[in-house]
């Protein structure tokens, strides 16, 4: 919808879909993946939209290149809060029943009741694609990023910021 008017990119991020894994998996490789893209689009002003982790990846890209960045956007990005060595625990052990039904679980809770059950299921197979050791470390890095690193982060943002928030994600993930 915004194409018409603006000039939109979207990346497919490293180890997701089509796009070969990075050699270090975390939320700082797929953000250094944002930033290539957004340098090639070359100079001008841009807005980063992230959706659910992406907002992580957003915010991480804007640390490390706040180059050409005016605004951000985060769609459903909770944090997940309390002590690093227990989150970082609870996450290991979350994916030790298998990262293809915690995955399922995950997906299938951001849908509300009434949605169409074959977008559901279209998108659950979709992220269900992507290696699940991929997954798996990626999905602990996150919850470590959360640990560590997102309340700094997210006093360091001196642009504007438009927060769109419909889930929930407690320590209990």
């Amino acid at each position: 919808a915004l194409s018409p008017e603006f000039r939109c990119v979207a990346l497919d991020l490293p180890g997701h879909s089509a796009s070969a894994a990075p050699a270090i998996v975390s939320i700082a490789s797929m953000s250094a993946a944002v930033n290539q893209v957004k340098d090639l689009v070359g100079p001008g002003r841009k807005i980063l939209v992230g959706h659910s982790m992406g907002c992580r990846v957003i915010t991480e890209a804007y640390l490390q290149s706040r180059a050409d960045v005016v605004g951000l956007v985060f769609v459903d990005g909770s944090i997940v809060g309390g002590d690093p060595e227990t989150g970082i625990n609870r996450a290991k052990e979350s994916v030790r029943t298998g990262i293809d039904p915690f995955t399922e679980r995950l997906f299938n809770d951001m849908f509300v009741e009434g949605s169409d059950p074959a977008v559901r299921e279209r998108l659950v197979a979709r992220a269900k694609k992507v290696d699940p050791g991929f997954r798996e470390e990626l999905f602990v890095d996150m919850v470590r990023w959360d640990l560590t690193k997102a309340r700094d982060a997210l006093r360091q943002i001196a642009v504007p910021a438009l927060v769109l928030q419909s889930t929930y994600f407690n320590n209990e993930l």
